[in-house]
């Protein structure tokens, strides 16, 4: 499990109106995308991503650190848990990479209180010394060799082009600005509001706010038990149960690694 505070200093709102994110690297090969920090607080609700799940806490409300006295700046806890398969090695490098549109008198990022604990029923890693297999090794070497697509200004127009990861040029920018298709919110046929994508010149006139073609944290009851799924507003079950029961849920998930977590240390 990873632990960290993260500062978010300054404006990180993008000047195209898209807000800028933090990533975590493992490994050099896995990327971790906590998407947007932008002064709002996140309640501590866990999202997996690629087989990884993260929670972020804002600590505080919006406040002048110190730093740039125009905007605001903002403290958030970030907690990782890291599947083993990830390091099986033994070993776990870990580096942070932050996606800044701004110069550094008006936007940078912090990290602070950074804690790695081992977790789990087992304190050992299932690696046995011996070497990964060939097929494994140069599909590693491969990836560092693979070509990345990023956003760039060719010719006064935004293209997407691919970078070996020893060539990528100083500056790009955010894929929106290169995205053949935007998604908007509609009304489709059945009445009911749903992303989609279209290409730019192609919009419909009628649009509507992306929150109301957003999906709902419901909490339902799973197998005996309490756990938070995601559903459209129109296609709420009715056998949904009290929210208090899924983070009751989640707290007792939480308490039982850091009981585990204990015994390892010791």
């Amino acid at each position: 499990m990873i632990e960290f505070n993260f500062l978010e200093i300054d404006n990180w709102l993008a000047e195209d109106g898209s807000h800028d994110t933090l990533f975590i690297v493992f490994q050099d090969q896995y990327k971790l995308d906590l998407r947007a920090f932008d002064l709002h607080a996140f309640n501590g609700q866990w999202v997996t991503q690629s087989g990884i799940s993260y929670k972020r806490e804002s600590l505080a409300a919006q406040t002048d650190m110190g730093f740039n006295k125009e905007f605001l700046d903002q403290s958030h806890k970030v907690t990782v848990h890291v599947p083993q398969h990830i390091f099986q090695r033994g070993s776990l490098k870990v580096a942070f990479q932050a996606d800044l549109s701004l110069e550094e008198q008006n936007e940078s990022a912090g990290i602070d209180n950074f804690r790695m604990t081992a977790h789990g029923k087992s304190c050992r890693v299932t690696w046995t010394g011996g070497e990964l297999p060939s097929e494994k090794i140069k599909k590693a070497l491969k990836s560092n060799e693979t070509k990345v697509e990023l956003c760039i200004k060719q010719n006064g127009k935004y293209r997407l082009k691919k970078f070996k990861k020893s060539e990528m040029p100083a500056e790009t920018y955010n894929k929106e600005k290169c995205a053949k298709k935007v998604e908007v919110c509609i009304k489709n046929g059945e009445g009911k509001y749903r992303p989609e994508k279209f290409k730019k010149s192609n919009i419909p006139a009628e649009t509507y706010d992306m929150e109301r073609c957003k999906k709902v944290n419901i909490c339902i009851k799973k197998n005996d038990d309490f756990i938070f799924k995601k559903f459209w507003p129109d296609k709420v079950p009715n056998n949904t149960a009290d929210a208090s029961n899924c983070e009751a849920t989640e707290r007792n998930l939480e308490e039982e690694e850091e009981d585990t977590s204990k015994e390892c240390r010791t």
